[in-house]
């Protein structure tokens, strides 16, 4: 088993790959929504996806994040149950973690689309 303290920043960093796309791939069916991500990011989400819907308690997480992007309260339960997936799975940590230094690797890529009146801010600072 993982020690706690080294998943908090693994669920952290994949997240903050998944985040920015959920909305992106709203709408679209779910099967198809690794389509539509770049590469590195589109692994980590089959991974995550492929790993959640492997149990009946996480099954139907992918596919509500799709559904709704927005909700607070689907991406606690999302991030949550990823936590304690990683905590229960060393073979399933290590992967998502090789796969989430190798999307940093790659470089930061940002996608923004703004509806109605708003700003959107991107980047360091």
């Amino acid at each position: 088993m993982m020690d706690p303290i080294s998943i908090a920043p693994l669920v952290i960093s994949a997240w903050s790959f998944i985040a920015p796309y959920a909305k992106k791939v709203a709408g679209k069916l779910v099967e198809k929504a690794g389509e539509s991500l770049p590469d590195a990011v589109g692994k980590i989400w089959d991974t995550v996806k492929g790993k959640m819907e492997e149990s009946p308690d996480t099954k139907a997480l992918p596919a509500d994040l799709v559904a709704a992007p927005d909700d607070q309260d689907m991406q606690g339960a999302f991030k949550y149950q990823l936590k304690k997936l990683l905590e229960n799975d060393e073979a399933f940590a290590k992967r998502l973690e090789a796969l989430v230094t190798e999307a940093k690797q790659q470089g930061t890529t940002y996608t923004a689309t703004l509806e109605g009146d708003g700003a959107i801010a991107q980047g360091a600072g």
